[in-house]
């Protein structure tokens, strides 16, 4: 039996990639050739094969031209500090973020070390017309309260669903399943949200008789760009950047969502069916 391990073998891809671009060119244009990345531009390419696929990252070169480091984009915010806007019981294959070491259980600390202890509000659209500012009656901005930047155009049914708020359910989770918190960030100035705990036991995955074990997260994902849904995923991912976060939702094995509108806070609740209807969805047996 294997122990299917996602994250492990990302961060192991990642190193791997960055040190055969630091030590040989050859090697790069080899990756190049055989139509594992591609170039889009200047020095931006695009991975498209391997864990990270669809990750675009920029090579620097020295005076000669030479390649002197692979810069891999992890696509999380900074936080009021400068710091990278991410919490983590471990550390992510990046090397940043505000790290503690085991986790913890308290939420109030996730989202204060992850940045994500900020609310959202909307105002009203206006717009330019003939020399007057005029108010759109159906259409507002959703905007940070701690920054003023604006993360979306909504409609007048939209209501913020709050990042406390809607992260909260799980602290329930975490106290009853004595698990803790794995990861939080923020990417996009906001705009999209994540937090992730892991499940305490392992799954069977037993597929045509493959016979894997894979160790389940469950990740919650927040959008206040007016584009997206909240929505809760069991996934094999840990969350721990921009691609990490993609990952999760597109591999869940099952998810729950619900749209930013009014009683959506009551209706989070219901997400835990997620954890519930985990065996059924994913064909496995709990060990």
């Amino acid at each position: 039996m294997t122990i299917t391990d996602v994250n492990t073998a990302f961060a192991d891809e990642k190193a791997r990639q960055i040190a055969a671009v630091c030590n040989r060119e050859r090697t790069f244009q080899a990756r190049v050739d055989r139509g594992e990345i591609r170039l889009l531009g200047g020095n931006q390419y695009e991975v498209l094969t391997g864990w990270d696929r669809g990750e675009v990252f920029t090579v620097s070169r020295n005076a000669e031209g030479e390649i002197d480091a692979i810069l891999a984009n992890h696509g999380l915010d900074s936080r009021a500090d400068g710091t990278i806007a991410l919490y983590a019981s471990s550390p992510a294959w990046h090397g940043l973020g505000q790290i503690i070491p085991g986790g913890t259980t308290d939420i109030d600390t996730v989202l204060g070390e992850g940045g994500l202890d900020f609310t959202v509000t909307t105002v009203p659209a206006l717009y330019q017309w003939d020399g007057e500012l005029r108010e759109h009656a159906d259409q507002f901005h959703t905007v940070r309260e701690d920054t003023g930047a604006a993360l979306g155009a909504v409609g007048r049914r939209y209501q913020p669903i709050q990042n406390r708020a809607g992260f909260e359910f799980l602290q329930e989770l975490v106290g009853r399943f004595d698990v803790v918190w794995e990861s939080a960030g923020v990417i996009r100035g906001g705009r999209r949200v994540f937090i992730s705990i892991r499940l305490p036991e392992s799954v069977t995955v037993d597929a045509e008789g493959i016979n894997d074990v894979v160790v389940p997260y469950v990740a919650v994902m927040n959008d206040h760009s007016g584009q997206g849904q909240f929505q809760c995923v069991v996934t094999p991912w840990r969350p721990v950047c921009a691609n990490t976060e993609r990952f999760a939702v597109r591999d869940a094995a099952s998810r729950w969502a619900v749209r930013h509108t009014a009683g959506a806070t009551n209706q989070i609740k219901e997400a835990r069916r997620t954890l519930v209807a985990m065996n059924v969805s994913w064909g496995v047996v709990s060990r």
